[in-house]
């Protein structure tokens, strides 16, 4: 009995500042919410830092997607470049073809300047293409003609066609501009396999066409 008195009387003396159990008292190194206010303001900050959180994830992919459109539009953009430089040069090409000629039957010693010569009327002649086999290098005997305009092209080959030079009658058409299908494999009559000749009858010899299937080609 004499030991229940000391532990009564120490639990009736105030207790310590940091010793006090209440509710919303202080513990040593710890603070617990004291009202429902406090905890209220908890809930604030935590829903504010979720919001800032979520409006960081929002921002981050919208830059994403921005991004992603910004590729693709930097694609569409260079295709569509593709397609109007190919447009040009299929302008440009048949704009060429349609102011130039055709001369076969030509001996192998005429020159490009004189050509040029015999066909200028006005200095009308813009160029002139003597076309070499790619494997001897010796010329394939025909030659084209650009003129720098239409009516030029006509006029020359009005005069021109049928007139000799060097002891051979020159042959002068209108150039023709590549079909798709000269340089394919075909069959032919018997079932081979036939390459260059395509729809108009022409074939190709070296790296060019012109000379019609079935004639003579110079030696």
């Amino acid at each position: 009995m004499s030991l229940s008195k000391p532990i009564l009387q120490s639990c009736q003396e105030p207790c310590g500042e940091n010793e006090t159990n209440n509710l919303g008292s202080t513990y040593p190194g710890i603070m617990l919410p004291s009202n429902n206010g406090s905890v209220q303001a908890l809930d604030q900050q935590a829903s504010s830092a979720h919001n800032q959180i979520g409006n960081e994830m929002s921002f981050e992919s919208q830059l994403t997607e921005l991004e992603r459109e910004a590729a693709m539009l930097r694609d569409i953009s260079s295709q569509l470049d593709d397609i109007s430089n190919s447009t040009m040069n299929k302008v440009s090409t048949s704009d060429v073809d349609s102011r130039s000629v055709y001369i076969g039957n030509l001996h192998r010693d005429v020159t490009a300047l004189e050509l040029a010569l015999r066909f200028s009327s006005n200095e009308d002649v813009v160029r002139v293409t003597i076309l070499s086999d790619k494997t001897t290098g010796l010329p394939n005997g025909y030659a084209y003609l650009e003129f720098s305009s239409v009516e030029g092209a006509s006029q020359a080959m009005a005069r021109m066609d049928g007139t000799p030079l060097r002891g051979r009658k020159l042959k002068v058409r209108w150039k023709r501009t590549n079909i798709f299908g000269y340089n394919i494999l075909r069959r032919g009559r018997n079932g081979r396999l036939v390459r260059g000749v395509g729809r108009s009858g022409y074939r190709s010899f070296g790296r060019f066409q012109g000379i019609k299937h079935g004639a003579s080609i110079p030696r």
